[in-house]
């Protein structure tokens, strides 16, 4: 049974914003989108609070939210600066919601125990960090019963291997114990960490809908500057602190500085600016990656720097060199060269 949205603006600032789009259940619906599109505003239009947007159509099946007050929606919001109420200990915040609703004890120790929360229980609010709030937060709002659970940049004062730790745990426990999620996010690996379905935004309301590969395809369109690569596991097996990755038809030497298992397919990210290009086969050098491929395309972007994309098969790698290097190796479209990628300026 999905989520059937609609909503349109109350102010002029999204006066052409329009949203309708009915959410998938028992699956995760990442939003992503530049800043000030509307993605926070349309979180808090669907519980009923203060937005720039207004909720026209919220219904679940046959019946329609928008007549139950805030309060009793079966939806649960973390915002993306969460109060915690502050004359509550940390658990109290905790149980707050599961204490109204009754939740399922085995479920709340469960995501206690995977966000970090329980390290905090005995803590009052005032004595948390940024990231401490949000993973209480965090932990409230999944424990606390509730049909849909919106979660908005939830994660963003977290260390990145943080992020990816409890955003592991979130996917593996979709596979045993479903729910349905919606979740806004500006970062790249944690959106293609998640992404069930992908809800792409922009200042005018949706522009793409799709999963994760049309994510990828929407990104590899917009001026970045990372790459974004899907790859496959070769091999668990560390060789040095190594993991090997296939992408295409190459092998990539990855450092694998997380405890947290590769999937199929993994996703990396490379700044456009960590690929190097040489006309012949490098030897008795450092860099491990060193890839075959051919010039597609020649960008200029400025004075001085220019952007070339190469092709590796089935996927395109840009390199931000000078324009000088450029002239300099005689690049031109169809030409064949090796593209060289330091593995420790990969980003997996």
């Amino acid at each position: 049974m999905g989520l059937k949205t609609a909503c349109h603006p109350r102010i002029h600032q999204l006066a052409h914003f329009q949203f309708d789009y009915e959410f998938a259940q028992d699956r995760i619906t990442v939003i992503f989108g530049p800043s000030g599109c509307g993605k926070s505003s349309l979180l808090r239009s669907m519980v009923g609070l203060p937005s720039p947007l207004e909720c026209n159509q919220l219904t679940l099946g046959e019946q329609n939210l928008l007549r139950l007050p805030t309060h009793q929606r079966p939806i649960v919001l973390s915002a993306q600066k969460p109060d915690l109420l502050s004359h509550l200990s940390v658990q109290e915040n905790l149980r707050f919601g599961f204490n109204r609703r009754k939740g399922n004890a085995d479920y709340f120790d469960t995501v206690c125990e995977a966000t970090g929360a329980i390290n905090l229980i005995g803590r009052r609010t005032s004595q948390l960090s940024g990231g401490e709030i949000q993973r209480v937060a965090f932990a409230r709002a999944l424990a606390t019963p509730a049909t849909w659970h919106l979660f908005d940049e939830p994660l963003t004062h977290l260390d990145r291997e943080s992020r990816r730790r409890i955003t592991h745990w979130l996917k593996q426990s979709q596979r045993s114990d479903p729910r349905s999620i919606v979740y806004v996010t500006h970062d790249i690996a944690e959106a293609m960490d998640l992404a069930d379905d992908v809800v792409i935004l922009g200042d005018s309301g949706i522009e793409q809908i799709g999963g994760r590969h049309t994510l990828m395809h929407w990104l590899g369109n917009q001026d970045t500057g990372v790459n974004l690569l899907a790859c496959s596991v070769i091999s668990d097996e560390l060789s040095e602190g190594l993991i090997a990755l296939k992408l295409d038809q190459h092998t990539l030497w990855v450092p694998c500085t997380s405890s947290i298992p590769y999937e199929n397919p993994s996703y990396i990210e490379l700044s456009y600016k960590d690929v190097s290009i040489t006309l012949d086969e490098p030897a008795r050098t450092s860099i491990l990656n060193i890839l075959p491929c051919k010039v597609t395309a020649i960008e200029s972007k400025g004075e001085a720097t220019t952007r070339v994309q190469l092709n590796l098969g089935t996927q395109t790698l840009w390199a931000e060199i000078t324009q000088r290097s450029c002239r300099e190796l005689g690049l031109q479209i169809g030409l064949s060269v090796w593209a060289q990628v330091k593995g420790v300026s990969i980003r997996s």
